[in-house]
């Protein structure tokens, strides 16, 4: 009787426990909250498969696992399509796993488990990470309001959720569209009022992180979600009284029930019809200007799917053909084609839509049997589950969501739900023992599995940390090793490669220089998708003397990445050493109209030729055209007009509050006036609205130096300094791609930045030699050899 009384309670804490490790260990960088997620998964779902054959306890399936099952074989087939096998292969297993959870869960539902404890479990596991996501938004605002000192006037940025445990603020949204609508079905039944008060404050966390998510796409799909949620639960009862019904009666209008039911259904289909007719129409060229922001990204995934209609692309293919699609500055990489059929046509093709669809249906129709088969009360929890659900499939029409574990395992615990209080007709049940086999050798597939996918893991993420902390001999040696353990996974190869890189840019080993250029040669034959790889290996050719070959390959990095001002300045910096006179300025001509702020770069001031083109785009219409207020500003500092620079900078910043250049110029100009609490002020807003950026930091420390305060001038030199040697374009791609840890910066060590300055050049080398006298000479050193190399003339 005891364990019976506890049991809700103990289901409950399974469920958090359930949802926990999902959260922490499936989508994991680290390879030990991966293991540890692998193995307990593994112990789990084992144990129930021995209590099941110990027992002889019979196992319930939903009728719906064959569809799914289905689908799920077609994604591992289509591996052998996929840019990257073993990355597919991680993805795919994961998707087995969650399969195996519904499942267990389904299962489980019919004797252990309650559909409450899972429901408490999703809304305290929201409530949780929703509170950490507000209380980072607090400190984000408190250091706002230290600033100005003031809760009335807001920052001129947005703050935006970090998306914990789901990976991405549009995921959090999801998420969160999922658990409201048992909420608000929670806040209509309740019938005591300060239980009714408790639960409408308990949306203030929810619908607070659904604004931070900054997701319109989910904020519609929440409205979408709560409106279908309120209209199951009260429309026909009130139709019913309406036609002079008595509540008991409410089957007879189960019809309307179904009309409401219908119309977001409709709602969603014509928005399917408008992104393939419509947009598809519009979407000639990704390149030209379309109506949302979604359309960028819809574009190339039509080209995409173009490429293999039928079979698709296989799993986790589409970052890497977007950015081979797109060309678009290294940078920004999206995993998915923010659209569930666009992403299922690019990576299983027609035959995945059909899937995918038939599982759609099923679910709609397995709600409408069991909508039939339940009571009054049942019917109310489900008027929640369908709202959920149409929340959940109105956001993949903008979105893309089930890359998520732990959003896409919530989605089956919902449908878990209703396949509960669905008709028997929608379950198998076996009691033969051989039933548990296959699954049981899907488990183990999933152990072995998992172990292929991880084999140099641990190797490859310590020599990641060792190279964040500066100790590249471990780093070149546990990076190689992990490749060694596993080359099917290219980027051990190129961090490999830059581990070598980064090595001989401190000692001088020309050894490492070979190794680099070879495996980066012999990894972009594997995976060819990325321009900062064959910059990087242009780099190396050009140390080792091959001038012709380098130059070839930082063009084709360029032409991938026609909008990367990085590599612009180093092709034309090469061909200017390279006697190519016409060629380097052609290119110095098309980095300033990729950013016009080039025009202070050290690499631009320091040539003739750039200096020349320079000259050449001033006289050119569109140099007046691309200058912004804040550029003008800052060419008027340069020239020592402050009263023009000011107001310039004041325009600006009236034109866009944003405009973190303009504040610091602003702030430069305030300081030279002898203003030192304004100019204070106006840095701090300037490092509050983009602290991540050396320019701005370098600024801070110059206005720090001249108000005497040089420990915190030294430690903003530094930061800056930081910030540059550590230039990363990658971090996007390299985490949707490959989902593994990286080193700090993707650009081989060797290679010029855009971003230093000739002020730079001098606060730097003041920079080494504070170091050197507070004994870091390392950090001096290091310092000492980036200006070396930024001033060096061939």
């Amino acid at each position: 009787m005891v364990l019976k009384n506890r049991k809700p309670f103990l289901t409950y804490l399974g469920s958090l426990l359930y949802l926990l490790i999902v959260a922490v260990t499936y989508n994991s960088l680290n390879p030990t909250f991966t293991r540890i997620g692998v193995w307990a998964s593994f112990i789990g779902f084992g144990s129930w498969i021995i209590y099941k054959l110990m027992t002889k306890t019979a196992i319930r399936y939903p009728r719906i696992i064959f569809a799914i099952s289905i689908y799920a074989a077609v994604r591992l087939f289509s591996i052998l399509l996929a840019p990257f096998p073993i990355v597919s292969l991680e993805l795919v297993l994961k998707e087995w796993i969650i399969i195996f959870g519904f499942i267990f869960i389904f299962d489980t539902l019919q004797d252990v488990w309650q559909p409450t404890s899972w429901e408490n479990a999703l809304i305290n596991f929201g409530l949780i990470f929703s509170f950490i996501e507000l209380l980072l938004a607090f400190f984000w605002y408190r250091n706002w309001w230290d600033i100005v000192g003031t809760v009335l006037s807001f920052p001129p940025v947005g703050y935006r959720s970090l998306g914990l445990f789901l990976g991405h603020p549009n995921v959090t949204a999801g998420f969160i569209n999922l658990i409201v609508p048992i909420m608000v079905v929670r806040l209509l039944q309740e019938q005591n009022w300060k239980r009714r008060v408790l639960w409408g404050l308990g949306f203030t966390p929810f619908i607070l992180n659904l604004y931070f998510t900054s997701s319109r796409a989910g904020l519609l799909a929440g409205i979408l979600g709560v409106l279908t949620t309120i209209a199951l639960f009260y429309g026909p009862a009130a139709l019913s009284k309406l036609v002079g019904k008595k509540r008991e009666s409410i089957r007879e209008v189960i019809n309307l029930r179904y009309f409401l039911l219908a119309i977001p259904l409709v709602l969603i289909g014509l928005g399917f019809i408008y992104i393939f007719f419509v947009q598809s129409q519009t979407i000639s060229s990704h390149a030209s200007s379309l109506v949302t922001a979604r359309s960028e990204i819809w574009g190339p995934a039509l080209d995409i799917i173009e490429e293999s209609p039928l079979i698709g692309n296989g799993p986790g293919s589409f970052s890497a053909l977007f950015a081979q699609e797109t060309k678009i500055p290294p940078g920004f990489a999206t995993s998915h084609a923010h659209n569930l059929f666009l992403q299922t046509a690019a990576e299983t093709g027609i035959l995945g839509i059909v899937l995918v669809a038939w599982i759609i249906v099923t679910c709609i129709l397995v709600f409408l049997r069991a909508w039939r088969a339940a009571s009054l009360t049942v019917k109310m929890r489900l008027a929640a589950y369908a709202g959920a659900g149409i929340a959940a499939l109105s956001h993949h029409m903008l979105d893309y969501l089930l890359e998520s574990p732990l959003y896409a395992l919530s989605v089956l615990i919902l449908l878990s739900l209703v396949l509960h209080e669905a008709p028997s007709t929608e379950r198998i049940i076996t009691q033969r023992r051989r039933a548990l086999f296959l699954p049981a050798t899907l488990l183990v597939a999933f152990l072995l599995g998992s172990h292929y996918t991880m084999i140099g893991a641990d190797d490859y993420w310590e020599g990641v940390n060792s190279g964040r902390e500066d100790d590249w001999e471990r780093a070149t040696e546990k990076i190689c090793r992990a490749y060694e353990k596993n080359s099917s996974i290219p980027l051990y190869g190129f961090q490999c490669s830059l581990a070598n890189a980064q090595l001989y840019y401190r000692t001088g080993d020309p050894q490492a220089l070979e190794t680099a250029y070879t495996l980066q040669s012999e990894m972009l034959e594997k995976d060819p998708y990325w321009p900062v790889h064959w910059a990087n290996l242009a780099n190396y050719e050009w140390l080792l003397g091959d001038y012709a070959a380098a130059i070839e390959h930082m063009q084709m990095a360029l032409d991938f990445a026609p909008k990367n001002s990085t590599f612009a300045l180093n092709l034309a910096w090469m061909k200017e050493n390279y006697g190519d006179t016409q060629g380097a300025i052609d290119v110095y001509l098309s980095a300033l109209k990729i950013d016009l702020s080039l025009q202070f770069s050290q690499i631009m001031l320091s040539s003739p030729l750039a200096m020349d083109a320079l000259d050449r785009y001033k006289r050119d219409l569109a140099y007046e055209e691309g200058m912004s207020l804040s550029l003008r500003g800052w060419e008027s500092l340069r020239l020592n007009r402050y009263v023009e620079a000011e107001t310039l900078f004041r325009q600006a910043i009236e034109a866009n509050p944003n405009d973190s250049r303009a504040r610091v110029g602003l702030a430069l100009i305030k300081q030279q006036f002898g203003r030192s609490e304004e100019a204070l002020h106006n840095l701090q807003i300037a490092t509050f609205i983009n602290g991540g950026s050396p320019f701005i930091l370098h600024a801070a420390g110059v206005i720090q130096l001249q108000q005497g305060q040089d420990e915190e001038a030294y430690q903003y030199f530094q930061r800056a300094f930081i910030l540059i040697e550590e230039k990363d374009y990658s971090f996007s791609y390299y985490y949707r791609t490959y989902n593994r840890f990286f080193l700090l910066s993707d650009l081989a060590p060797q290679m010029r930045r855009v971003d230093i300055t000739p002020e730079m050049i001098e606060s730097f080398n003041l920079l080494a030699q504070y170091l050197q006298v507070n004994g870091k000479e390392s950090d001096a050193h290091n310092v000492l050899k980036r200006l070396e190399l930024e001033t060096r003339s061939n």
